[in-house]
């Protein structure tokens, strides 16, 4: 990507970035690693009196009247440049948008595909965490068929002599999993329950073989709860863009969870 491409790209997020603290969640985290410093230099430029502090995957700055002064700018300067689009959509949609209007990479939300179970070819372990939380929830909410073939897919992806460490403390042989979710079908079913994962991290720990860090939630009702978790998973020897999960360890994070809880599932 060239320096213009990368640097003029801000104008179409500009929407959710004024005055806020800006979190790309993991299917636009690898877009922002590679524009962030441009966008700060950029920035410098346009708002030399702006107050602006990069971190690690994170754009933090506060501008005064920066939304006008933005579209004023892109309204004289680039308003029919092919490198740059003032997204129409807002918030994360606004970047999803430009990720499909610039082919950078995969612009549809996971929550937006429907199978999500069959149509996952994950690209990455956190892809993986992420699809099979989705299936989790859906199951629970008796949202897709209960069927064998998504029975026997959940099988294929636990490993049959893991081991899962659940936030109480108590250690279990992690294929039980697969029982306990099955036989939890549509138990959510016209109630409030949604999962999402959340800080999730990656990094390799042999070839083939990587660890996965992130914060796992789950809202059933009005009760709110949160796991930190870490899993161990494989890549599959006949398809290298899938995996197996080996270990789950999970710790409450304080003041959302109870030790004796046992009714956390996974």
């Amino acid at each position: 990507m060239d320096q213009d491409h990368s640097t003029l790209l801000f104008v179409v997020i500009l929407e959710m970035m004024l005055n806020s603290s800006l979190c790309l969640e993991y299917m636009v985290s690898w877009f922002a690693e590679i524009i962030i410093t441009k966008l700060t230099i950029f920035m410098s430029t346009l708002f030399p009196y702006s107050d602006v502090t990069v971190k690690t995957n994170t754009l933090n700055f506060q501008v005064s009247n920066a939304q006008e002064e933005l579209l004023q700018w892109y309204a004289e300067n680039a308003a029919g440049s092919p490198k740059i689009i003032h997204a129409t959509e807002r918030c994360a949609d606004g970047i999803i948008q430009a990720i499909s209007k610039f082919s950078l990479g995969p612009n549809v939300s996971p929550r937006d595909i429907r199978d999500s179970m069959y149509n996952r070819k994950s690209l990455r372990p956190c892809h993986e965490v992420v699809m099979f939380y989705l299936f989790y929830e859906r199951w629970r909410r008796a949202e897709v068929e209960n069927s064998e073939e998504y029975v026997q897919y959940l099988k294929s992806i636990i490993h049959s002599t893991g081991n899962f460490v659940h936030p109480s403390g108590v250690d279990q042989p992690i294929h039980q999993l697969t029982d306990t979710i099955v036989n939890l079908f549509g138990d959510k079913q016209g109630v409030e329950f949604r999962v999402w994962v959340d800080r999730i991290s990656t990094s390799m720990v042999s070839s083939g073989s990587w660890l996965v860090k992130f914060d796992k939630w789950e809202l059933s009702g009005n009760e709110l709860r949160c796991c930190s978790t870490k899993v161990l998973v494989n890549s599959k020897i006949d398809a290298e863009d899938q995996f197996t999960w080996m270990h789950i360890h999970q710790t409450w994070v304080d003041g959302f969870g109870e030790k004796d809880d046992m009714s956390w599932v996974i």
